[in-house]
């Protein structure tokens, strides 16, 4: 599977594949990354990423359509990550969404247009309905994200994901198919 979405400035996405182990290992050194997604482990190391990276091509050989997607520089280094990571294309039309973006790439825009790319490849070629993402209360960038690209606030549930650094209240937001917007 090949498929590659551009975004403006040269950055795009693409897939996960191998090579992409040491970008990862660097990006997570940040731990403000994993301080906002819990599910990344700290510290991450190599073997993490080469779990994840031969999960991720393992998942996208055995489907129809790419479904996580790395966030590319014009060279082809993965600077973040899009996507739904457990989807059974054809099965459902609801997923839950997340992203992460590289300190030194934030405040471009580019968290927005490549959330913004997924939300549109999801509605277009993954047949879903409804998209759902999560942020916490301690991401304020996340949130503004999602509000910038259509999403809507559905819920907080107060005090409810715990972190290294604390516990936060948990914002879920969704956007449905009959939301259009254009960037």
């Amino acid at each position: 599977m090949n498929t590659r979405l551009d975004l403006d400035g040269g950055y795009y996405l693409s897939s996960i594949v191998p090579g992409d182990e040491d970008a990862l290992v660097t990006h997570f050194a940040d731990e403000t990354i994993s301080e906002m997604i819990p599910a990344i482990p700290c510290p991450y190391t190599r073997m993490h990423a080469e779990s994840w990276v031969r999960h991720r091509v393992a998942v996208t050989r055995r489907l129809p359509a790419e479904c996580t997607f790395a966030i590319r520089r014009h060279d082809g280094f993965l600077i973040g990550s899009v996507g739904v990571e457990s989807f059974a294309i054809g099965e459902q039309d609801s997923a839950e969404f997340g992203y992460w973006l590289a300190a030194d790439e934030r405040g471009k825009g580019l968290a927005t247009a490549s959330a913004e790319a997924f939300v549109q490849y999801g509605f277009s070629k993954l047949g879903l309905k409804r998209i759902m993402a999560r942020t916490l209360s301690c991401n304020p960038a996340s949130r503004r994200v999602l509000e910038k690209i259509g999403f809507q606030l559905i819920e907080i549930l107060p005090l409810h994901t715990a972190t290294r650094i604390g516990t936060f209240d948990t914002y879920l937001f969704e956007r449905t198919i009959a939301f259009h917007i254009h960037l």
